[in-house]
C-alpha cells in the first residue's frame, strides 16, 4: 500500500490495528520475526560454525597445524626408514589441541558477540507504544508495522509512521528532505501516489525530528524498509561490535607482534643450541600460537558487560557504550539544581500580600488580600507542576477548592509563556481575568500596579531563607483576547502578592562524591542557588557567578577564574558551552547533564553528555552517552564509581595477561637452554594456553584482585 495515499481509515485496516487497543504482544512478536529487528544496520547473528571455521583459518592455527604435519611426516621418514627413534605422536597431539583451542577460542568468541547484541540492544531509545489498550515505553528495535506510537515535541521518529491524530505537529525533515523550515502535519490529508516526499504532510519519517505538537501514528515501515533505509543501502555496513573493543583489538595486534618477533628469535637460537631441529620448529610455532591470549576482546567485552549491568542497578543506561573507557576519568561534574530536589512534599511557607509577610505554616494565617491572592494562585495551576501540587494541598487545608472556583471563573484559555511564567484566561462575571504567576524577577517589571521595591526587597528576604519565590499577577479586561500570545497577555498587571515555596533537598547525595567537583548550573537566584548548594554539602563556599558577570570575561579570562566557580547563575546553552571548553582546557574531564532539545549540543561537546532520562527529549537522549533513568545526582555519581571501578578491572586484566604470556613465553626460552623438556615443550605450551581458554582465569583473577584494591582504595 501507498501510505500517504489512503486515508486513516484504510491504513488502519491495512495493518489489522485497533488504534484504541494497539497490537497484541502476541502479534507484535509475530511480526517482528517477519520484518526484523527496527534498524537501518544488517545485524547478523553470530553463529558457532562461522566463528570456528574463522579460528581454523587465523595464521598461528594454520601455522601450527602445517608445522606439525612437517614434523610428523619427519618424525616417521626418521622412525620407518631411518630406524632413529622419534617422538613422532607428539605432533599429532599438538595438532589435535590446536583445534581443540581454536574451538575453545570460537565459544569464546560467540559469548562475546552476545554481548555485542545485548548492548547493541541495550542502546536503542525507547518509545511510548499502545499494546493491549495501555501505554508503555518500548525499545525503538522492538518496533513493528502496525504499532501505535505516541509523540511529542522533541521526540525521533523511530520508524516511518502515517498520522492518525495531529495538533499543531511541526516535524523538521531536514536529515531527509533538506528542508530548512520545520513542516506542518495535519492526520487527515490525503494525497496523489505521485506526491513528493517532502510534501507529504501525512507522514513521519524515521530519523526525522518533532519540533513541536503532539500526535498519534501508527507504524507503516520499520528498518531498511524505511525511506531512511533505503537511502542507507547504498551505503557501505560495518561490523557490529562494541566500540570499546578497539583498544583491546589494538592491543592483540600488537601482542601478536610481539609475539611472532620473540618465536622467530626463539627459532634462530633454537637451531642454533639444539641439535633436535624437529622439536625446535614445532616449539617455536607452538609459542606464537600459545603465547597469544586469544580471546582478549572477549574478556574486555566480559568487563563491559559487568559495568554496564551495574550501571542498570544504579539506574543508569547506556547509549554510547565508547563512553566507557572516559566515564571512570571525570573530574568535574555540571548538574541542574532541579537534580538535587528530593522527592517529597513541596510547602508553601510564606506569602507576602498587603505590605507585610505572612507565615502560612500556621493552623489559619489572616492577613488582608490573602484569600484573594490564594484563590487567584489556586486558578493558575496546572497539574504537572509539582509547585502547585503543594500550593492546591495547602489550599484545601484551608478550605480552599480549586473545583469550587472554577465553577464560578470557568477557564477559558492557557498559554506556557516561558519556562518560568505561565498565564490562563478566565470569565469572571461579564469581565475576563487574565493571571500571569511565574519567577518574580520576570514578572514584576511587567506590573504597572503594586510597589515594585516592597515586593523585590520581600522576595529576596524570602530567597535568604532558601524559598522559591512566585509571583502572582493578573489584570481585567471587557472583552476576552482574540489570541493568546506574551505580547497580549504580560501587559498592565498588578501583583496580587507572592508566595515562598520550601523544595525538600538531597542531603545524602555528595558523600560519593570522591575527588570529582561538581558545579552547579541553577535557574534560580543567586541567594537561592548558594544556599542550596551549602545545604546539600556541594560546597561550603559557594563561589557564584550570573550570566551578566560572565559577558564581562573574555575567553581568557574566565579560563582563569574557571576554576573558582562552582555555581552559576541565569547561563543560557552559550554560556554553559563556554564554561565547558574552559573546563576542558584546563585539562578537566566534564560530565554534564541536559534534558532540554537545545541543550543536546552541549552533550556532544562534553566528555561525559548524560540526558535526564525522567524529563529529556529524544533529541537529548540521542546526543547522550548515559541516560540517567532516575533523575538524581546519587545516579551520576555512582555511574563514575562504576566507570573508575572498570579502569581498575582493565589494567589488572592487562597484568595478569602480560603474567600469563610472560609464563609461556618463560617456558618455551627455557627449554632451549635446558630449564625444563625441549622434546614436550610444545605439549606443555599448548596445555597452559588451552587451560586459559577453557577457564576464564584471567577474568576471575581481574575481578578478584579488582574488587579488594577497589573496596581498599574506596574505604580509604
Amino acid at each position: 500500500m501507498i501510505w500517504h495515499s489512503h486515508t486513516v481509515a484504510d491504513v488502519l485496516a491495512d495493518l489489522r490495528v485497533d488504534p484504541n487497543v494497539g497490537l497484541t504482544e502476541q502479534e507484535a512478536a509475530t511480526r517482528l520475526k517477519e520484518y526484523g529487528n527496527n534498524s537501518l544496520q544488517d545485524h547478523k547473528p553470530h553463529t558457532f560454525r562461522r566463528a570456528f571455521s574463522a579460528r581454523l583459518r587465523s595464521p598461528l592455527t594454520v601455522l601450527v597445524l602445517a608445522v606439525s604435519a612437517m614434523v610428523l611426516i619427519l618424525d616417521l621418514y626418521k622412525q620407518l626408514l631411518q630406524e632413529i627413534h622419534t617422538h613422532w605422536y607428539l605432533p599429532i597431539f599438538v595438532a589435535i589441541m590446536a583445534v581443540a583451542a581454536a574451538l575453545l577460542a570460537a565459544l569464546r568468541q560467540c559469548r562475546a558477540a552476545s554481548s555485542d547484541d545485548w548492548v547493541y540492544t541495550l542502546t536503542a531509545t525507547d518509545t511510548c507504544v499502545r499494546r493491549d489498550g495501555t501505554e508503555q515505553p518500548r525499545n525503538a528495535h522492538t518496533l513493528v508495522p502496525g504499532d501505535i506510537v505516541l509523540l511529542g515535541a522533541g521526540d525521533i521518529l523511530p520508524a516511518d509512521c502515517r498520522l492518525i491524530e495531529a495538533d499543531r505537529l511541526r516535524c523538521d525533515e531536514y536529515t531527509l528532505t533538506g528542508a530548512t523550515m520545520p513542516t506542518e502535519k495535519y492526520a487527515e490529508a490525503v494525497f496523489d501516489d505521485i506526491t513528493p516526499l517532502a510534501q507529504r504532510t501525512n507522514m513521519l519519517y524515521a530519523g526525522t525530528v518533532i519540533t513541536a505538537g503532539t500526535a498519534i501514528a501508527v507504524v507503516v515501515a520499520t528498518g531498511v524498509r524505511s525511506e531512511m533505509g533505503h537511502e542507507s543501502r547504498n551505503q557501505p555496513q560495518k561490523q557490529d561490535h562494541l566500540p570499546v573493543q578497539n583498544t583491546a583489538q589494538r592491543l592483540n595486534g600488537w601482542w601478536h607482534a610481539v609475539v611472532v618477533v620473540l618465536s622467530i628469535a626463539a627459532l634462530i637460537i633454537g637451531l642454533t643450541r639444539v641439535s633436535d631441529r624437529s622439536a625446535v620448529i614445532l616449539m617455536a610455532a607452538t609459542l606464537a600460537a600459545a603465547a597469544v591470549p586469544t580471546g582478549i576482546a572477549a574478556l574486555n567485552a566480559h568487563l563491559i558487560v559487568g559495568c554496564i549491568q551495574r550501571l542498570l542497578r544504579h539506574r543508569v543506561r547506556i547509549h554510547k557504550p565508547e563512553v566507557m573507557d572516559t566515564l571512570g576519568r571525570v573530574t568535574v561534574i555540571g548538574i541542574q539544581q532541579d537534580m538535587l530536589h528530593r522527592d517529597g512534599d513541596i510547602t508553601l511557607c510564606r506569602a507576602f500580600v498587603g505590605h507585610r509577610a505572612v507565615d502560612l505554616t500556621s493552623d489559619c494565617p489572616k492577613a488582608p488580600g490573602l484569600s484573594q491572592l490564594l484563590r487567584l494562585a489556586a486558578l493558575n495551576t496546572t497539574d504537572t507542576d509539582p509547585s502547585d501540587d503543594a500550593l492546591l494541598a495547602r489550599l484545601h487545608e484551608l478550605g480552599i477548592e480549586k473545583n469550587e472556583l472554577l465553577v464560578d471563573m470557568p477557564r477559558i484559555g492557557e498559554l506556557s509563556l516561558t519556562v518560568d511564567r505561565k498565564a490562563t484566561v478566565h470569565l469572571a462575571g461579564e469581565q475576563t481575568l487574565i493571571l500571569v504567576s511565574g519567577a518574580w524577577r520576570s514578572l514584576l517589571p511587567l506590573c504597572a500596579k503594586g510597589n515594585a521595591e516592597e515586593l523585590t526587597a520581600a522576595a529576596m528576604a524570602m530567597e535568604q531563607e532558601g524559598l522559591q519565590v512566585t509571583a502572582v499577577t493578573y489584570r481585567l479586561d471587557d472583552v476576552a483576547p482574540s489570541v493568546y500570545t506574551a505580547e497580549v497577555l504580560e501587559h498592565d498587571l498588578t501583583c496580587a502578592g507572592l508566595l515562598g515555596l520550601h523544595i525538600p533537598l538531597c542531603s545524602d547525595a555528595p558523600q560519593a562524591n570522591v575527588g570529582v567537583r561538581t558545579i552547579l548550573f541553577s535557574d534560580e537566584s543567586a541567594a537561592i542557588a548558594a544556599a542550596t548548594a551549602q545545604s546539600v554539602g556541594l560546597t561550603d563556599t559557594p563561589y557564584v557567578a550570573t550570566a551578566e558577570a560572565l559577558l564581562n570575561l573574555n575567553d581568557e579570562q574566565l579560563a582563569t577564574v574557571v576554576e573558582q566557580y562552582n555555581v552559576y547563575c541565569g547561563l543560557d546553552t552559550a554560556q554553559k558551552r563556554r564554561i565547558l571548553t574552559a573546563l576542558q582546557e584546563q585539562g578537566e574531564v566534564v560530565a554534564i547533564t541536559a534534558c532540554h532539545s537545545e541543550e543536546a549540543e552541549l552533550l556532544t561537546a562534553a566528555d561525559v553528555g548524560c540526558a535526564r532520562g525522567v524529563v529529556a527529549t529524544d533529541v537529548v537522549k540521542t546526543a547522550a552517552d548515559l541516560i540517567l533513568m532516575e533523575d538524581s545526582h546519587a545516579a551520576i555519581l555512582a555511574a563514575l564509581q562504576v566507570g573508575r571501578r572498570l579502569r581498575w578491572e582493565k589494567t589488572v586484566l592487562l597484568f595478569c595477561l602480560l603474567l600469563f604470556g610472560g609464563s609461556i613465553l618463560f617456558v618455551g626460552f627455557g627449554s632451549l637452554f635446558g630449564l625444563c623438556s625441549l622434546t614436550y615443550c610444545s605439549l606443555w605450551l599448548m596445555g597452559m594456553h588451552l587451560l586459559l581458554l577453557a577457564l576464564p582465569t584471567p577474568l576471575w583473577i581481574t575481578l578478584g584482585i579488582s574488587d579488594i584494591l577497589y573496596k581498599l582504595r574506596k574505604n580509604r
